[in-house]
């Protein structure tokens, strides 16, 4: 079996039953760096090339505003993952038991990022995306929160680490998208 349909079945495993699909990534001996250049960073481009199907849905919408938001798309992801790294290395710690493992910190991190760039690709392919686009992060930061026993976080910080994942990992892309949509509508 190649490496995409390894990490597609792996996604898929995500989003149906977290916990398992969680334990069965590291299970794999899944290589984060291979997979952020596999999987994840195709996936942010594929999610800003799906940008261009809004056009489909929106008849006024302007080939400029198009690429432009295909651009956003692409920043916001890619600072988001940045974001998260840097989120992980500097306040994970307070939530688990033992020292941070840096290898499933940045599996959840490229997996979560992923499961995030798709649904931009479902929104954008479908004619709900203003509702949906608020509605799966949060759905995929649940996701996320289920690598809780994957990254041994203490059973009375699992409530703070809930919130940590939705703030540093499921809500950075949302926040840059729409701050950059309020700055290009004023402008």
């Amino acid at each position: 079996m190649n490496a995409y349909a390894i990490y597609a079945k792996q996604l898929l495993q995500l989003v149906l039953s977290p916990s398992r699909g969680w334990e069965d990534i590291v299970a794999s001996g899944s290589d984060p760096s291979k997979a952020s250049a596999r999987l994840m960073m195709p996936a942010f481009v594929l999610a800003a090339v799906s940008d261009f199907l809004r056009l489909i849905f929106d008849s006024e919408l302007a080939l400029s505003e198009v690429v432009i938001g295909a651009v956003v798309t692409f920043v916001a992801y890619f600072v988001s993952f940045a974001i998260s790294v840097q989120a992980f290395r500097t306040r994970l710690g307070k939530y688990l038991e033992v020292e941070p493992d840096k290898e499933r910190n940045l599996t959840v991190i490229v997996y979560t990022m992923t499961l995030l760039a798709m649904s931009t690709i479902v929104c954008n392919a479908t004619p709900f995306s203003a509702i949906m686009s608020y509605i799966l992060p949060l759905l995929i930061g649940l996701v996320a929160w289920k690598s809780a026993a994957l990254l041994r976080v203490k059973p009375d910080s699992e409530f703070g680490f809930a919130g940590f994942v939705m703030m540093f990992l499921a809500l950075p892309p949302v926040v840059i998208q729409s701050a950059f949509a309020w700055i290009l509508a004023k402008a």
